[in-house]
C-alpha cells in the first residue's frame, strides 16, 4: 500500500502488481548558483516562469535582518517556478534591496534570469554566497505548485549573496522537490584543509 501511495508500484486487480518506471533525479551541484532563466541543463530544458514580482514594505523580521535593512524599508519580491523539461521542479523566492536597483520593477528581466539582469543592466555581480540546507514539508499551496502531495518532502535552500565589500544584494529561499532532485557538491583539497568549489 506504501509502494503504491508513493506512485512506485501500480497495481491492478486481478493481475500483478507492476513496478512504475522511475524518472532519474535531476542533480544539481551546489557549487554553482541556481540557474535563474530559461537556459539548457545536461541537454534538457529548464525554463523559469516569474509568479510574482513587486515592491515589498514593511518587511518581516527575517529578510529585514539578511539584508541587513530596516523593517519599515522597501524590497523587491519575485517569485518563480523552476521546471525542468515543462516538469515543476522548484519554486524560488528572493528579496533584494531596492535602494541598490533603482526601477528594477519597472522593466522586465533579462530571460527572466536574475544574475543576467544584474550583470547586464546594474553591472553588478556577487562576490559570495552562503548557502543552508533543511528539510521541510510542503504548504498546500507549494504543493499544488509543484504538483506533487503533502507528503513529499521538500529540500530548503536559504541564500545569501554579498557584493565584495560586504554589502548583501540578495535573500532567497528555493524549495526542491525532494523526490526529484539530487545536489551534489565537490570538495577540494587546501593547505587549509577541504573546500567547495577550487
Amino acid at each position: 500500500a506504501e509502494l503504491k501511495k508513493d506512485d512506485i508500484i501500480k497495481k491492478y486487480r486481478g493481475k500483478k502488481a507492476y513496478i512504475n518506471s522511475v524518472p532519474t533525479p535531476f542533480i544539481h551541484d551546489l557549487s554553482y548558483v541556481l540557474v535563474s532563466g530559461n537556459s539548457i541543463v545536461d541537454g534538457q530544458k529548464m525554463t523559469a516562469e516569474i509568479l510574482e514580482f513587486t515592491k515589498v514594505s514593511p518587511l518581516y523580521p527575517d529578510i529585514a535582518e539578511n539584508l541587513r535593512l530596516a523593517s519599515e524599508d522597501t524590497a523587491i519580491f519575485f517569485k518563480r517556478l523552476f521546471l525542468l523539461e515543462g516538469i515543476p521542479l522548484a519554486i524560488g523566492k528572493s528579496w533584494l534591496p531596492s535602494n541598490l536597483l533603482p526601477d528594477f520593477t519597472k522593466e522586465k528581466m533579462i530571460n527572466n534570469s536574475l544574475s543576467t539582469t544584474l550583470r547586464q543592466k546594474y553591472n553588478i555581480i556577487p562576490a559570495k554566497v552562503e548557502d543552508y540546507l533543511e528539510v521541510v514539508r510542503p504548504t498546500n499551496q507549494e504543493s499544488i505548485l509543484l504538483k506533487s502531495n503533502n507528503n513529499t518532502p521538500l529540500l530548503l535552500v536559504k541564500g545569501i549573496s554579498y557584493l565584495r565589500d560586504g554589502t548583501p544584494l540578495e535573500y532567497s529561499n528555493t524549495l526542491w522537490q525532494g523526490d526529484n532532485v539530487r545536489f551534489h557538491f565537490t570538495l577540494n583539497h587546501t593547505p587549509h584543509g577541504f573546500v567547495m568549489g577550487p
